[in-house]
């Protein structure tokens, strides 16, 4: 079975007044089957063969997940794969660059600023046969661990394994999970659950109740 690595970016970045009403937090509403993408043992898939990212997350299932989100936009974002050659059968190597692996979603969320002010940016980083996905997982919670440690969450979103940065004030919410391997950051500057904008409560009340649904939503679709 094939598995897959994805990063996910969530960020808004306008300030809010105490007279805006908080961030309003939905639910996963996947629409569409999976994608049922498969490769070769020990490879990547070719990239001629990937999803285009900015249909990977839909304007209907990003409002099932943040309600008040308005004029959405989309921007793709490339990557280049690079293939490790297995030297026993020659199949493998080089680097390819992949045009749409990734997509930036600008989006407004309740504040002062009549502007888009929030974002959430998604990347395939890997279509490949699990063993790869895994360990893509493996070397980004180490080294994530290292920079300023880590908060295990287990299966609780529908992955096998998921793990978080530390919330902390004002931070940039990081989560990471592998059914293949999903990546995850942001934060809100609007108020949402209640807690400050820029605390550590609001950190983790995004991550719980906004980058978690978006991480439901990929999963349902890259299984």
């Amino acid at each position: 079975m094939t598995r897959l690595a994805v990063t996910v970016t969530c960020l808004t970045l306008a300030g809010a007044a105490c007279s805006v009403p908080p961030v309003e937090a939905g639910s996963a509403r996947p629409t569409g089957g999976a994608l049922g993408l498969r490769t070769e043992p020990g490879r990547y898939l070719q990239g001629d063969r990937w999803p285009d990212a900015c249909r990977l997350l839909t304007d209907g299932e990003l409002k099932a997940i943040l309600p008040q989100a308005e004029e959405v936009s989309r921007k793709p974002r490339g990557l280049n794969l690079t293939d490790i050659p297995d030297f026993l059968t020659g199949k493998g190597g080089g680097t390819e660059h992949i045009a749409k692996a990734g997509c930036d979603l600008g989006f407004k969320l309740p504040d002062d600023y009549d502007a888009p002010n929030s974002a959430i940016s998604i990347m395939v980083n890997a279509i490949a046969d699990p063993a790869l996905a895994a360990k893509a997982y493996r070397q980004g919670k180490a080294q994530d661990d290292k920079i300023g440690g880590v908060v295990e969450l287990g299966k609780e979103w529908g992955a096998k394994e998921c793990y978080s940065s530390k919330p902390t004030a004002g931070s940039q919410m990081r989560v990471s999970c592998h059914t293949g391997h999903f990546e995850t950051w942001g934060h809100t500057s609007a108020e949402l659950a209640g807690a400050d904008a820029y605390s550590a409560a609001s950190s983790e009340a995004f991550r719980d109740k906004v980058l978690s649904q978006v991480v439901r939503t990929l999963l349902a679709k890259m299984a």
